[in-house]
């Protein structure tokens, strides 16, 4: 006799069968609540997955920020040594410029994840916080898909071009102080990836509004 298989439903439950001429004989039973049960936890490791994710990237952008917000310190006693010393002693210094310039580009850039994720980036939203949560997903986005992800992307491969091109020659400034230029050039592309790595948190807590209703 050749073994031949086929499936069926009682009481709600699927079986699969094997019958060897006329006498089937069920091997396999599974229920419908198993089924949910193992699609559930299928879409619950999903979440799990998706918050582990949002968590390590808010944690470092976090941490990056904290940090990194005390360039401004730094920023500001360098440019009141500057001005006591050009004013009072009338001997101003020759890298004080220089340094004060790409320790404001390094705090611009370095901490723009950090304020992506407490949202403190300029923005006019008259009309957009009167709208509902739904809406206001809907909005965000569109305008993630079409301006923000295709702008930090081209930033970002550019920005490791533009970095690499001033490693490869060690590139300085054409001043005195003749600094060195390829560090901060190489924030652009770490800024960049920060912000692509912030903006997919934040698309995925928006698209899980827009989904579900409610936050992750």
């Amino acid at each position: 006799m050749i073994p031949s298989t086929g499936g069926g439903s009682v009481n709600g439950g699927l079986f699969v069968f094997e019958s060897i001429g006329s006498s089937p004989r069920i091997f396999t039973r599974v229920g419908l609540h198993d089924v949910v049960e193992n699609l559930s936890r299928i879409f619950g490791l999903e979440i799990f997955m998706m918050r582990k994710f949002i968590n390590m990237v808010e944690s470092a952008n976090e941490w990056i920020g904290r940090i990194f917000c005390w360039v401004v310190v730094a920023l500001n006693s360098l440019v009141v040594i500057e001005v006591i010393m050009r004013r009072f002693f009338n001997h101003p210094t020759v890298c004080n410029f220089e340094i004060t310039k790409q320790l404001y580009a390094l705090h611009f850039m370095i901490v723009a994840a950090f304020a992506l994720l407490y949202g403190s980036h300029v923005s006019i939203d008259i009309i957009y916080s009167k709208l509902t949560k739904r809406m206001q997903a809907v909005i965000d986005v569109i305008t993630y898909i079409v301006f923000f992800f295709p702008f930090v992307t081209i930033v970002l491969f550019q920005g490791i071009k533009f970095a690499a091109a001033s490693w490869a020659q060690l590139e300085r400034s054409w001043s005195v102080c003749a600094s060195p230029l390829y560090p901060i050039k190489t924030v652009v592309p770490v800024t960049a990836f920060l912000l692509m790595l912030q903006g997919m948190v934040n698309f995925i807590r928006t698209m899980h509004i827009l989904i579900k209703g409610k936050e992750i």
